[in-house]
Formats: structure tokens, sequence, C-alpha cells
């Protein structure tokens, strides 16, 4: 095993708060030398450089290839993301079973991502057998640790009756959690359930706060939805759902970063 310095960890730290703060090119060219080290984190995020395009021209062999290395080292988020490059064979060949393997990794390190995706494998049966009850499973271990996708995933195994009883309250009490962590689709669904009273009170102007939310996180039909709703709402009842909507931001979790 390659024995990483504490200049070499140094150097990562600084390349990574370069990474962060979108300063790619540089960041890229500090990451190398700590990379070649040893260094687990920067190989993540070199990785992340070549899969995303960021400072370097994309590269899913390349990046497959330093998250390997991170891998190794017993990186959890370079082990996820191998994985999904191993699953859809970006970079390679397909590999579901090496990519469940990756994934049960980190998700055994706590990593809430790993957890989601495992989720996801069992729910579509892809390089498993479709297994409803093992992606609930999986799902609520992601949500243990936080993570959005899993509680929208679990919303939707309760609203539509998979391997568990339909229950759209406890479907929407899933998605409230996925949208308070800044998940569009969740808050999308939320706004849906206000203007259409189904498991929550009807109410526009909760409506299109969500909606509108969810539509300043990129989701496009929650555009569509809130304009919609808004043509519905008159001056006092609009500056009411404007006042909902800042509390709404106020309120949410902020995401880990990358």
């Amino acid at each position: 095993m390659v024995r990483v310095t504490a200049v070499a960890a140094a150097d990562s730290a600084a390349a990574i708060a370069a990474f962060r703060d979108g300063d790619h090119g540089r960041a890229v060219a500090e990451l190398r030398e700590p990379a070649a080290a040893g260094d687990p984190a920067a190989q993540f995020y070199l990785g992340l450089a070549y899969a995303q395009g960021w400072g370097v021209i994309a590269d899913a062999a390349r990046a497959r290839d330093w998250y390997g290395r991170a891998a190794e080292a017993g990186y959890a988020k370079a082990q996820v993301n191998l994985a999904l490059l191993l699953l859809d064979g970006e970079g390679g060949e397909v590999d579901a079973e090496r990519a469940q393997q990756w994934l049960l990794r980190a998700a055994r390190q706590g990593d809430g991502h790993a957890a989601h995706h495992l989720g996801l494998m069992y729910y579509r049966g892809h390089g498993v057998a479709r297994d409803f009850a093992a992606a609930r499973t999986w799902w609520t271990s992601g949500v243990e640790r936080g993570d959005a996708p899993s509680a929208f995933n679990l919303g939707v195994l309760y609203r539509r009756g998979l391997g568990v009883p339909r229950d759209v309250g406890e479907a929407l009490r899933w998605w409230e959690f996925a949208a308070r962590r800044g998940m569009p689709e969740a808050q999308n669904a939320l706004g849906a359930a206000y203007q259409n009273g189904d498991g929550r009170p009807f109410d526009l102007g909760e409506a299109w706060a969500w909606f509108r939310l969810a539509a300043e996180g990129g989701l496009a039909v929650a555009q569509i939805n809130s304009q919609l709703v808004a043509s519905r709402l008159d001056p006092t009842a609009m500056a009411r759902a404007e006042e909902r909507l800042a509390a709404l931001r106020a309120s949410l979790v902020a995401p880990a970063p990358p």
C-alpha cells in the first residue's frame, strides 16, 4: 500500500478546495501529484473531473481508473461512482456483479448513496432478481443516512403499493423528507398533493410554493405547474404563497458537498 505523506495530503486538500470553488483547471493540475502519491481523496476528485469533463476532456475510462484506485483504498464515494460506471458500461464493459460488490462495500461504510443505488438494482431487477422488499430495506438504510432519493423512492413504493400496503399518507411523509432536502421531484409531488387535496389538505397557495421551489431546482414540469396554479390565485393569496415559499427556502436542509 502506498503511504500518503502529510505534504501530499495537504496538497490534496488545497486542490479539493479549488475543485469545490469551481476552479477545475487549477484543481486538476494540483490533484495529479497527490493522486499519484496514493491519496484516495485526490484520486476520487480526479476521477470525478474525468467523468464530468471538468478541467479536462471527459474520459470515462480514465474516470473508471482513478475511481478504482480510490475504491481499492476504501474511499466510499469512489466505490459508488465506480459502481455506476460499471452498471452503465461507461469506460468499459458492463459488470453488474462487480458494481453490486462495490455498492455493498460503500453501504457497509454508511454511504447513503450506495444504499440508494442498491435499492434501485433490486427495484429494477438490474443484475439481481427483482425484489421490492430488498429495495425497501436498502432505501430505509439510505434514509437513515439522510439520502433524499432513497426517501423519494420509499414514497413511490407506498404510493403504488409495491411490496408494502398502499398508503398515500406514508408516501407523502417520505416525499416531504426528500423535499426538505432539496429534491425537486419530491417538491413537485408535494405540490400535486396540495393542489389535488390528495393525502394533504387542498391548498393552492401551499401547492404553488412547493411547485415554485421545484421549478427553482430545475424541474421543468414544476415550472408549468406553478404557472397553472398561480393563474388561480388572487393577489392576496399570491402574497401569502410567496411568504410560504420564502419560509420553505429557509427550512431546506443544506446538501453535503461532493
